[in-house]
């Protein structure tokens, strides 16, 4: 059964689907009520017209039999900001997305190779 993908979640970049999909990505994303953070994977669907749905996946461990993957998908505004990390031992692709609205909520996953998170509103 295929689910429907709005069309604003498919982007065109100058990156292919191998030079990004399961690549480690350091990534703050910012839209008009939030803000989101950390190091993630992007997961990576591209259709034969070359346009993409580019997802970052942060899988944490609330617990040691229990994953959970928080899957952010980038739009247009956001893929365009994909590059190379200048520091490559952090991660080999940034992701920094900038907007101007003022952001009310921010929620940081930390680093998904330490495997933990922080939410607003919960203790560490």
């Amino acid at each position: 059964m295929d689910t429907y993908t709005p069309p604003e979640f498919w982007v065109k970049t100058k990156w292919n689907r191998n030079e990004l999909d399961d690549k480690c990505v350091q990534f703050e994303l910012r839209a008009s009520d939030k803000k989101v953070s950390g190091i993630g994977t992007f997961r990576i669907s591209e259709r034969p017209s070359g346009e993409q749905h580019i997802e970052i996946v942060v899988t944490t461990a609330p617990s040691y039999w229990e994953r959970i993957d928080h899957i952010f998908t980038l739009k247009q505004a956001h893929a365009d900001q994909i590059q190379l990390h200048p520091d490559p031992s952090a991660a080999e692709f940034q992701c920094v997305a900038q907007r101007r609205d003022r952001t009310r909520q921010s929620v940081n996953l930390g680093n998904s190779r330490k495997i933990r998170a922080n939410f607003a509103g919960q203790k560490p």
